[in-house]
């Protein structure tokens, strides 16, 4: 006799993709997949839930009606890249290869090159220009001479413009071949992140990848990621006006029915059948 602490995942079948959809995410992800659907970008949109309210399970059902609607979909975990300690390593890294794997064969060969350009881009990352594209949050202390501290910035500027420019021009290539239709780049998991990675991430996906026809969606609970901005910056520092900035959409996901929400975690933990089991055996004793 045995029960999961933690659930399994929820399928998400291709063909269907809310056909185990409990807890009535149809109607909010119809709505957000048509406002998407609608928009130019560059644009960034908060998806809000606390924890434990299926978020993850939110996003995947999103990401594969997104799929099935004909627009390019990158997914990206931020917390199981939590381990690198730098969001533009993984998030460059883990974009690239989902649309590698996601892109036309006609611009498939576009994506590569920019991919080859990733180790370039990271020894910019080395110089002044992080701290300044991420206003100083990203604080790399340089000890160069400053006429060498000048060059290698100039440098650094033209790699993360080229780099803008390249990533552009396959967001272009991507709405063009799916009716004007913009890359979706799903970020799920950032408030289980370390305070310092969860906002340095917000930091270069808002600053360093913003790009027509380009829009980010992130999965997260405002109040435990506020709670991390004031980890860092002091109890008294406005997290939530400081988030703001950063987020051009706030959604707000509808609660679950408690009753259902519940059923459904017992069914899917397997805590329910356990409880029957025991609550049987102990009708048999007596």
């Amino acid at each position: 006799m045995s029960f999961r602490i933690q659930p399994r995942d929820i399928d998400v079948p291709k063909d269907d993709p809310f056909s185990n959809d409990l807890l009535g995410r149809k109607e909010p992800i119809e709505a957000l997949t048509r406002l998407v659907g609608s928009l130019e970008g560059p644009c960034v949109i908060a998806v809000d839930a606390p924890w434990g309210t299926g978020k993850t399970t939110f996003f995947r059902m999103w990401g594969q009606h997104l799929r099935n609607e004909d627009f390019l979909v990158a997914d990206f975990n931020a917390w199981e890249t939590d381990f690198s300690g730098d969001p533009l390593l993984a998030l460059s890294t883990e974009l690239l290869r989902s649309l590698e794997e996601s892109a036309d064969e006609a611009w498939r060969a576009d994506v590569r090159e920019i991919m080859e350009k990733v180790p370039d881009l990271l020894m910019a990352a080395a110089s002044t220009i992080v701290s300044t594209a991420t206003h100083g949050l990203v604080d790399v202390k340089s000890l160069l001479e400053p006429t060498e501290r000048v060059r290698r910035y100039g440098e650094a500027v033209q790699r993360f413009r080229g780099f803008r420019e390249d990533l552009q021009d396959v967001a272009n290539s991507a709405s063009e071949s799916r009716s004007g239709k913009p890359l979706i780049i799903l970020i799920d998991e950032l408030d289980r992140c370390r305070p310092p990675y969860a906002v340095e991430l917000l930091e270069v996906a808002k600053h360093l990848f913003a790009s027509r026809h380009v829009v980010f969606a992130l999965a997260l609970n405002r109040a435990e990621l506020e709670h991390s901005v004031q980890t860092l910056y002091g109890d008294g520092f406005d997290a939530h006006g400081y988030l703001r900035r950063f987020f051009d959409i706030d959604c707000r996901l509808p609660d679950p029915d408690r009753g259902l929400f519940i059923d459904n975690m017992l069914d899917v933990s397997g805590i329910g059948d356990t409880l029957q089991r025991v609550t049987e055996q102990e009708v048999r004793l007596h």
